[in-house]
């Protein structure tokens, strides 16, 4: 869905100004951070953050970013970042040891809370302004980075993979050894990437374009219809 709407929006955020922009965010910010996840309404996955709506904000203010990010002074990013995980994790802690509830420390962890949108922004600004473009190796692994999400968010690879290590380890052990574990599944999501680039990659894009080519078209028919109305 959101490679058909890419078209629209990229055309939406063409014409916006920066005020606009802002505009958007704020109102973004007060539909999923507070309709959708302080009130927990449930309607169209507001109070998830898995929706179609969710993905178009993330979009947009990634092209946002894309746009005016160089205007933007990000030299304190890192800061913030820092500043907004720990006041997420203190709330995470007193939902776990306070009130011991374990459904508001999920909630915290939900892609629909706004201050973990927030952390994510920062996060790819600080990365952005590491300026690593001349390091291969990192540009190499980077790109499979989106893969590694996929595998370990797929239930069945990452159950599949929870329950081979338990078949080989203990639960003490595969605790303590979790980040070498970590990195043992971003290498298996690495090797089914570049498989998987290397025998779809061209069929991928010409499906991608095509479906861009469509959203396109529903786009200047929304704008005769549009022009008929008026």
């Amino acid at each position: 869905m959101l490679i058909i709407l890419s078209s629209i929006l990229n055309k939406y955020i063409e014409r916006m100004e920066k005020k606009e922009f802002l505009k958007f965010l704020a109102s973004a910010f007060l539909l999923l951070g507070g309709y959708g996840f302080i009130l927990n309404k449930p309607q169209l996955g507001l109070n998830s953050g898995y929706s179609i709506i969710a993905a178009c904000v993330l979009y947009l203010i990634g092209a946002g970013i894309k746009k005016w990010g160089k205007s933007i002074e990000w030299d304190k990013a890192f800061i913030f970042w820092l500043g907004i995980t720990a006041i997420n994790f203190g709330l995470i802690m007193l939902s776990v040891f306070f009130f011991q509830n374990l459904k508001i420390t999920m909630r915290l962890l939900a892609y629909s809370n706004p201050l973990i949108v927030i952390q994510a922004v920062l996060f790819l600004k600080i990365f952005i302004n590491l300026k690593m473009e001349t390091n291969n190796y990192i540009n190499k692994l980077s790109k499979h980075s989106l893969a590694s999400y996929y595998v370990n968010s797929s239930n069945w690879l990452a159950m599949s993979f929870k329950n081979l290590i338990l078949l080989i380890f203990s639960m003490e052990t595969a605790v303590a050894m979790l980040i070498p574990f970590a990195g043992v599944l971003f290498i298996f999501a690495v090797i089914i990437d570049s498989i998987k680039c290397h025998l779809f990659d061209r069929a991928e894009l010409k499906i991608c374009k095509k479906l861009q080519s469509f959203g396109k078209i529903i786009f200047r028919r929304i704008q005769d219809l549009m022009s008929i109305i008026a």
